[in-house]
């Protein structure tokens, strides 16, 4: 709260009067005491240490600041309860939990605050804005209304998640709230398809119990299931069901049914029902925050009478038991050939049960479908293999962005997912993936690398070639992102045009200390350029490690370091690993060792063949702890999948005396499913391609 006096009782001590707080819930009451100075604008304050402050650090978190709660202000119509809003960066040795939501007093981790203009990595940028939104977010949701009981704890974070991509919007050029069906929807899928995982309400009595709500559940998901109720009520219908919500409960605790009740009457009044007949908010809902999981829906149609069955499943990754009878209200949206309707999200047609047949509008024979328009309903889709075929064959056609730009990603991830856990073939997402070489989205090129980071260069070649090697001024946000990701695919699979300009930066930076590589590219392009680097290339990129004082850009050097293919250049970096008197730091140390294992077939197979077989004296008497050398060994394994790199690891792990049981394991489960799925799509890249493989 505002402080409303202060003066001195004696000498060096002071009493400060604040203002009377409104009601709030205990936990995001906060006091902090510092000497820190703050940077200011309007009735927003922004503390960090006097330094940080001096350097005007702070100017882009508090400049977007005002416009993210007024954006979040102006959504649910609802005006921000209190006088003041202060944000205060903690150095992490303090506090090291990311951010905490106290009423009218945000306290973050200091990274998340802290800017130097063009010195800052897109990506921090990203972070920033994101976390300022969501804290910003349960200034509404979890502050003036609070869950009633932690068993509906994403009544609060899920709705921050929502509000860290909406408010975060107020910077245009980032389009985060397509960048949320990455980041936020597909990421819970992919972490929501097991037996373990919990429904979004879940009874709760001990601390213990308490703190493992705060999962991908609370956040990822229930975010997700709201981007799909506002794309279900429409964006008009949804803003009024919040401030319904919001002017009823305020001050107050709440459950889902106040929420419920409040997205109904919002719909009642602008006679809207996008419902079934006898089917409201409250019960569609309660199928989706009572049931674990999320379903998938399998599409096939019946060609020679133009009907379509779907039938939903709980959908469980593979070697677990599926015997769920769970049944979701899934919401319909769709687009076809004739139709593809890409910008209409509401439902067109409800599941409620486990089947449904019926006939569609606008669908020839001879059209594809398209289910769950922008992907905004929490599911996964599944077609018969016409279907996909045709799909996949008007993506590589000229039209393929007709197609909206999150259902191509849709449509990968899907895919993708679909065949990793063997409900379809290898073949329909790598003919999916033909199309690629037309796309210039981050979203749709993000969710390729995230499913499938082995895609061969030529088919990037035309990408790189448009977005090109160096920022342009007018770059959007989307467009720099783009650049690292091509830049990074490139360079691993050994496009050498690319390699050489790495190299080529590297060495201009090291002649010209004021040419140094853009922060938003220094990870793709260092890497780039030290995989062809000689030692003094090497070298001067450790010194820049050594030496650079921002933490972000220290990680990033960091991990670039493990990228040379250079057998000298390896070993002596492994020896700096495992000598506690070098300049790595502790911390790192194990960065650094999972840096060469992800950076390439190269740097795994010359650490585990060469480096730790034949040092692994060295590496048992080094810096490294025991937990150190057992994660390394999980991060080598990650990357194994052949019957003699079984064997090597097996019989080495005899010789030497070490359990190295966990890293089999997983070696042996990345041969089972390279043994079931690689001959197929060895013999579709050969089909395509015509690779020698």
């Amino acid at each position: 709260m505002p402080q409303v006096s202060t003066h001195e009782i004696s000498t060096g001590r002071f009493l400060d009067k604040y203002a009377r707080s409104v009601i709030m819930s205990t936990y995001v009451v906060a006091f902090v005491v510092s000497n820190f100075d703050c940077a200011a604008n309007l009735n927003h304050r922004i503390f960090l240490r006097p330094a940080l402050i001096a350097n005007r650090t702070a100017d882009y978190a508090i400049g977007v600041s005002t416009g993210i709660l007024e954006a979040i202000a102006d959504f649910v119509n609802v005006p921000y309860s209190l006088e003041k809003m202060d944000q205060i960066g903690i150095p992490d040795d303090y506090f090291s939990v990311g951010a905490m939501e106290n009423w009218g007093l945000v306290i973050y981790s200091e990274e998340f605050l802290v800017h130097v203009n063009r010195l800052t990595l897109a990506t921090s940028k990203q972070t920033t804005i994101t976390f300022i939104s969501h804290e910003f977010g349960h200034q509404w949701f979890g502050n003036l209304v609070s869950p009633l009981w932690w068993t509906y704890v994403w009544l609060s974070e899920g709705f921050a998640t929502y509000f860290q991509y909406y408010g975060a919007s107020v910077d245009g050029s980032m389009d985060l709230m397509d960048q949320m069906v990455i980041k936020c929807v597909q990421k819970a899928l992919g972490e929501d398809d097991t037996t373990s995982t919990r429904p979004m309400n879940l009874e709760v009595g001990s601390p213990d119990d308490i703190n493992s709500l705060f999962d991908h559940v609370a956040y990822r998901k229930s975010g997700s299931v709201i981007r799909m109720v506002e794309g279900v009520m429409t964006t008009k219908a949804f803003r009024i069901g919040l401030n319904h919500y919001l002017n009823k409960m305020q001050y107050g605790a709440a459950e889902p049914s106040d929420l419920y009740s409040s997205c109904q009457a919002a719909l009642d009044s602008v006679n809207m029902n996008p419902f079934q007949e006898n089917v409201n908010m409250a019960s569609v809902m309660r199928t989706w925050d009572s049931n674990a999981g999320f379903p998938l829906v399998t599409v096939t149609r019946d060609y020679a009478v133009g009907s379509v069955h779907l039938y939903q499943r709980r959908f469980i990754s593979a070697n677990q038991k599926n015997d769920d009878d769970s049944i979701w209200y899934v919401p319909i949206s769709y687009g076809t050939t004739t139709n593809p309707d890409p910008l209409n999200r509401t439902p067109k047609l409800w599941l409620t049960g486990r089947n449904l047949t019926t006939t569609i509008d606008d669908l020839n024979i001879d059209n594809w479908l398209l289910i769950n328009i922008q992907e905004t309903g929490y599911y996964r889709v599944n077609y018969d293999v016409e279907n996909w075929n045709r799909i996949s064959d008007y993506l590589n056609t000229e039209n393929f962005n007709q197609i909206h730009k999150l259902n191509r990603a849709q449509l990968l991830e899907d895919s993708f997912n679909l065949a990793k856990f063997g409900v379809i073939g290898f073949d329909i997402p790598l003919s999916l993936m033909r199309y690629v070489q037309r796309e210039t989205e981050y979203v749709p090129f993000t969710t390729i690398y995230n499913d499938f980071k082995t895609f061969i260069s030529n088919t990037l070649n035309a990408a790189m070639t448009a977005v090109g090697c160096d920022e342009r001024e007018n770059d959007r946000h989307v467009s720099i992102l783009s650049r690292s990701s091509l830049l990074t695919w490139t360079g691993k699979f050994g496009n050498e045009a690319c390699r050489e300009v790495g190299l080529q930066r590297i060495r201009e930076w090291a002649q010209d200390q004021g040419k140094s590589i853009s922060p938003n590219l220094q990870r793709a392009l260092t890497c780039t350029g030290l995989r062809i680097a000689e030692q003094s290339d090497w070298d001067f990129i450790f010194d820049r490690y050594v030496n650079e004082p921002e933490a972000l850009k220290n990680i990033d050097l960091l991990l670039a370091l493990g990228c040379s293919e250079n057998i000298e250049i390896l070993d002596r970096f492994l020896d700096r690993i495992l000598d506690s008197n070098s300049d790595l730091r502790s911390e790192h140390r194990i960065i650094a060792l999972s840096s060469i294992c992800y950076s390439g077939k190269f740097g795994r197979d010359y650490l585990i063949y060469n480096y730790i077989t034949n040092n692994w004296t060295k590496v048992t008497s080094g810096s490294l702890t025991t937990s150190q050398i057992a994660s390394a060994m999980r991060h080598i394994a990650v990357r194994s999948s052949t019957e003699q790199q079984y064997k090597d690891l097996d019989a080495f792990g005899q010789q030497v005396g070490y359990n190295f049981t966990d890293a089999l394991n997983t070696i042996r489960s990345n041969m089972n499913w390279s043994n079931q799925h690689m001959p197929a799509i060895l013999n579709w890249f050969n089909k395509m391609y015509k690779l020698q493989l």
